[in-house]
């Protein structure tokens, strides 16, 4: 490529050539454009099958420099752009000094091949395959880039496309689970995706490797936590539905719902929280009546009926034709079901034996149950270091290998960990547990306080 680019600078001379005064004029307009919060991207960059690996990174970066030249596209005669090193590196979140992985995912976007199938004006069938970027340089602090001449008409003046957030972006901690919403979001507004095989899906979440060829694999590794964090961080809600032949999966299809973004204000201005209103809602109430629950009892309350409720229902113990019905009786005459048969037939022996009442009883029951705040806290945290553990075997081997280098040389660690980190990796219990405990706060976001009372009560662990 040379570096024509390197001279593209209102600080340089322009007097040279007009042409290139005229770019250069360009670009300086191009640098000094904001991103938009929210940018159109076209289906045939969402709706990619590459036969290798695209970490997390590469696709928001990507998305990035799309998003930017969207914003600075002014004529199709244009052919360059160009963004803030700086701010491309605020928006991959990364620090001021880490332009490694920047380089890194330039050269994959100039090999990574992207292919489109449609139709033109003229009823006539189109293919084409291109790379994503035809080539990029980094001077000084800006990066120039372009788009191949036909793939660029298709990704700046897209038909068919899908809306996608450049800060919901930034939540997502696994390539797979933002691939997943790429794929989905798009349809939000249709309600379901298509239905395509579990290899197809498996080849648009760049799930490679022999390993994943099996379903349960693939189910385990990649498709759930992918549909836990598309749900848990994003704009929409998504549900897989199975197609079966026989006992095997063969075809995928994902129902996506938009979240209400214009949730009921209540007396002080604290929006419902969205996890309690799908609950409700998925009970069978109605937003009207959510509101006015929210609004009448406690969130710890209603997630502590809901939990007993559901108690319930897994019991079997009673047949309840309206969940809602039951669950608002309860609220409101503070009816709490039957405990489970194990707890029962324990406070049935023990009190056969004489060693307590039955009323006193169950409160030892309760008590032997129960968990001190810090008991508690530690049982919570354990709990996510789990999570975080199956997040991050999830994850890319370069990614994996980024934590890794963060947590070596950023994480604080006393040194006697380091040490032992670098010896034998993670086979200490001290040090994995440090370890994870460091990819908790990287890969998970910060619990509510709600959280951890829904894991006491849900585990057991929590008198009531």
């Amino acid at each position: 490529m040379g570096n024509d680019w390197a001279g593209q600078s209102v600080a340089e001379d322009k007097t040279k050539r007009a042409g290139v005064a005229v770019e250069r004029i360009t670009l300086a307009r191009v640098s000094d454009v904001r991103l938009p919060v929210e940018f159109k991207k076209a289906t045939a960059a969402i709706h990619i099958a590459p036969k290798s690996r695209i970490t997390l990174v590469q696709r928001k970066a990507f998305n990035i420099l799309l998003a930017n030249a969207l914003s600075a596209h002014e004529h199709l005669d244009q052919t360059t752009y160009s963004i803030s090193l700086p701010l491309l590196l605020k928006e991959l979140d990364f620090d001021s000094n880490n332009t490694a992985h920047v380089k890194a995912a330039l050269r994959h976007l100039n090999v990574l091949q992207v292919q489109w199938e449609a139709i033109d004006n003229q009823g006539r069938e189109k293919w084409g395959v291109a790379t994503m970027i035809a080539e990029a340089e980094i001077v000084g602090n800006r990066v120039f880039y372009s788009f191949a001449p036909r793939t660029k008409q298709m990704l700046l003046d897209p038909e068919f496309y899908g809306r996608i957030s450049l800060e919901i972006q930034k939540q997502f901690q696994s390539q797979y689970a933002f691939a997943l919403y790429e794929n989905c979001v798009r349809f939000v507004d249709v309600g379901k995706t298509s239905i395509l095989t579990v290899g197809e899906w498996r080849d648009l979440l760049n799930a490679l490797g022999d390993y994943y060829a099996e379903f349960k694999n693939f189910s385990r590794k990649v498709l759930k936590p992918a549909i836990a964090e598309v749900n848990e961080v994003s704009d929409i809600n998504i549900n897989a539905t199975y197609v079966y032949e026989g006992k095997s999966v063969t075809h995928l299809q994902f129902i996506v719902e938009r979240k209400r973004q214009s949730q009921l204000i209540l007396g002080v201005g604290d929006p419902i929280d969205p996890r309690l209103e799908k609950k409700l809602a998925d009970i069978g109430f109605k937003e009207p009546d959510i509101a006015e629950m929210v609004s009448v009892y406690e969130t710890e309350y209603l997630w502590s009926s809901i939990a007993q409720l559901e108690e319930v229902l897994a019991s079997g113990e009673k047949s309840i034709k309206s969940k809602a019905a039951y669950l608002r009786t309860m609220l409101k005459n503070n009816k709490k079901p039957p405990n489970d048969k194990a707890r029962k037939s324990k406070d049935a022996k023990e009190a056969k034996a004489g060693t307590a009442k039955p009323e006193d009883q169950g409160q030892a029951s309760k008590s032997k149950r129960s968990l001190g705040l810090e008991e508690l806290k530690d049982e919570f945290n354990a709990h996510r270091r789990a999570r975080a553990q199956d997040l991050y075997e999830t994850l890319h081997p370069d990614e994996q290998a980024t934590l890794q280098l963060e947590f070596e040389h950023k994480s604080s660690q006393p040194l006697q960990i380091l040490t032992s980190f670098r010896k034998t990796g993670l086979k200490s219990k001290l040090v994995s547990s440090a370890f994870y405990t460091f990819i908790q706060g990287k890969l998970l976001s910060e619990p509510a306080d709600v959280d951890m009372l829904q894991f006491a009560i849900a585990k057991g662990l929590l008198s009531r």
